[in-house]
């Protein structure tokens, strides 16, 4: 999702839901988001909550902690998971593309991405034992501004000898055209879905699921949260990037027996004192706002004296507190399509931080959901490869593998299914699973409900 200039860098939660967020502003537009070519690319071996805020300060530099267990079920043993032989690898390389949205205007742009994809292969090939003991390296290509540029990208993957596989960062533009280009000849492997080209494109595997399915959880909870509730007002921006996410969730609710009301609005408001007003008549709020409209949103309900819970996907979380009335974030819900890295009491989160800054990615990055995705991703790859004979490893088989493949991956679901079967709305999808937080002011942050689709 495209970020605020001049906001801060550093991401509270880090989650990889709201990655779908990033190409519902994108395809928005600029009205949507607060700011708005040529592809650059290479090959390289690289090592119930309250409505209204906490009148507390936002904490400072330091993550934010959780209260209550964390999330279980999370990979801890990146070795026993990946496969293989501990060790440093040697001989010829494995390559795996990297297709990540970088070199556009600074809200547009994510090289920390890429800057952790490098921290990961790097710790692959030095501890890991890279893929059958050959080292990986990735071969790049970044997406700025133009939707030419993915065919640009689809090419080169193509045109370099030996990718097995494509990872990608964050790309919210440019997907249909390296599909396009691909056909399928090669698996791409995406985090949470950015753009709706995933969702269609041919051997594309959304690992952690789509925008649409990465909601079927928040019906089962609100219904197992809030049992006596019977209403649920939803408001959101009325564009064409925000509507399918609204409505899925819409989908959700309705289908656990609540009763729901939409409130679209638009665009350029500044004042959602109206749609405030509309949301707290509900038993539950969700205010599915972005970036622009989050804190008017916020502070909408805080003029009201709101107190109705409010549960929402957690893009609000990636603003700091000081964009916010009472300098802290407001006490909502978050539903969480992979780990809360500010829960380091989830043992693979607190993995993931040893592992990935010990092998040279700063804190400041380390946090980003961006770099998750890139972790995740990357050992899932490895792990895929391990799986296949050395001798037998192409682009089809890793294909065939994935298809097959039923299991965690780190820092998301406990469970992955990539057979097509899951979410039949969206046959790329390999989860619907969330995990459900609450934001308790000054930092804190309380785990409601593990991972869960029902």
């Amino acid at each position: 999702m495209v970020r605020l200039t001049g906001m801060s860098r550093r991401i509270r939660v880090g989650s990889r839901w709201r990655i779908a967020a990033v190409g519902a502003c994108l395809v928005a537009g600029a009205a949507a988001c607060s700011s708005s070519g040529s592809s650059s690319s290479s090959a390289a071996s690289t090592g119930p909550a309250s409505s209204a805020p906490a009148s507390a300060p936002a904490s400072a530099a330091s993550a934010p902690a959780s209260t209550g267990s964390g999330a279980t079920g999370g990979v801890t043993d990146f070795q026993q998971y990946v496969g293989g032989s501990a060790g440093t690898a040697s001989g010829s390389p494995v390559t795996i593309g990297w297709v990540n949205m970088q070199g556009g205007p600074p809200s547009q742009t994510f090289p920390e991405a890429t800057r952790a994809a490098q921290a990961t292969v790097k710790y692959i090939n030095s501890t890991l034992g890279g893929v059958h003991g050959h080292p990986v390296q990735l071969a790049t290509c970044f997406i700025a501004t133009s939707e030419a540029q993915g065919t640009t990208c689809g090419q080169q993957m193509l045109n370099t000898k030996g990718v097995e596989a494509i990872v990608e960062g964050i790309d919210a533009i440019g997907n249909a055209s390296m599909y396009s280009v691909l056909n399928g000849s090669i698996a791409t492997m995406v985090g949470v879905s950015a753009d709706p080209a995933d969702d269609t494109g041919k051997n594309v595997f959304e690992l952690e699921g789509s925008g649409t399915s990465a909601t079927v959880a928040f019906g089962p909870f609100m219904r197992k949260q809030f049992p006596s509730a019977k209403t649920v007002a939803i408001a959101y921006q009325n564009l064409p990037g925000a509507v399918p996410i609204s409505q899925a969730i819409q989908k959700s609710a309705q289908a656990n027996g609540f009763t729901v009301t939409m409130l679209p609005y638009s665009s350029t408001a500044t004042d959602l004192t109206g749609t405030a007003t509309q949301l707290e008549s509900a038993d539950i709020m969700v205010p599915d706002c972005g970036f622009v409209d989050c804190p008017l949103m916020a502070k909408a309900l805080n003029s009201i004296g709101a107190t109705k819970p409010a549960i929402s996907v957690p893009l609000w979380t990636d603003l700091p507190g000081k964009a916010y009335p009472g300098g802290d974030l407001p006490q909502w819900i978050a539903g969480e399509a992979t780990a809360n890295l500010a829960d380091q009491t989830d043992p693979g989160v607190a993995a993931y931080f040893k592992t990935i800054e010990g092998a040279g990615l700063s804190q400041a990055d380390a946090i980003s959901p961006f770099s998750g995705v890139a972790f995740g991703s990357l050992l899932l790859a490895v792990k895929i490869m391990n799986q296949i004979p050395f001798s037998s490893l192409n682009p089809a088989a890793v294909t065939a593998a994935l298809k097959a493949y039923k299991g965690p991956i780190p820092l998301g679901p406990t469970t992955i299914d990539c057979s097509g079967s899951l979410y039949p709305a969206d046959k790329n999808a390999c989860s619907d699973y969330d995990q459900f937080y609450q934001y308790k002011g000054q930092g804190q942050w309380k785990l409601l409900e593990g991972w869960s689709n029902s």
